[in-house]
């Protein structure tokens, strides 16, 4: 079968909802676009929230793995799998075995 064969015209590939884009915005329309920013905000305040977490956890995890030499990382979630090491000037490191990811 070959291009010129095909049963599809652009007429059948074409949607059957009216276009919005030519329609002036009305009340339904407005108060979905107030609902779409309310989402943004609170996608952006969830999104915050998150980060401030995984830096949370990051630090809990390289405390317990400076303190006990034991910890889970967060970044693979292998339990037990932080090593710890010092530097040439005394700052202990610490580095997931598993996945190479440092914790500083």
């Amino acid at each position: 079968m070959t291009n010129s064969d095909s049963h599809t015209t652009d007429d059948a590939a074409s949607t059957d909802e009216p276009s919005t884009t030519d329609e002036p915005p009305t009340e339904e329309s407005a108060g979905s676009d107030a609902t779409v920013e309310e989402l943004r905000a609170t996608v952006a305040a969830l999104t915050d929230r998150v980060a401030q977490l995984e830096r949370t956890v990051a630090w809990m995890a390289r405390q317990q793995a400076a303190e006990t030499g034991n910890s889970v990382c967060p970044e693979c979630n292998t339990g037990g799998a932080l090593r710890v090491s010092r530097s040439p000037t005394g700052k202990k490191q610490v580095q997931c075995k598993s996945c190479g990811e440092k914790i500083n």
